[in-house]
């Protein structure tokens, strides 16, 4: 996960914030979604990434369920909004910045 960061980026989610490729995984490690063995579904109509020469802003929506191999009628267990940048670091897109924050569902 550290190779998806710029040397730079900033994290705050959950009341936390981390700084930096290793602070952002080691949040990562410890999140609920990773801890608590959820699968993630991420539709990509509620995806939007706005591209300006080598930086881009981006938001998303992740709602978590219960990874049962079996994901079909699973409850709902959290669900994330994101939003951040994105830079072009040589000729890859890495996450800049990210701010999460649980919603309500749409």
């Amino acid at each position: 996960i550290r190779a998806l960061w710029t040397e730079d980026a900033t994290l705050a989610a959950l009341g936390q914030t981390a700084t930096g490729p290793t602070e952002i995984a080691d949040f990562f490690a410890t999140s609920p979604p990773f801890v608590n063995g959820w699968a993630a579904l991420a539709p990509t109509y509620r995806t939007r990434v706005d591209i300006r020469g080598r930086r881009a802003t981006y938001g998303f929506e992740c709602v978590y369920v219960p990874d049962t191999g079996n994901l079909t009628g699973q409850t709902v267990t959290a669900h994330l909004n994101a939003t951040g940048t994105l830079r072009k670091v040589g000729d890859r897109w890495l996450f800049e910045s990210f701010t999460g924050g649980v919603g309500p569902l749409p």
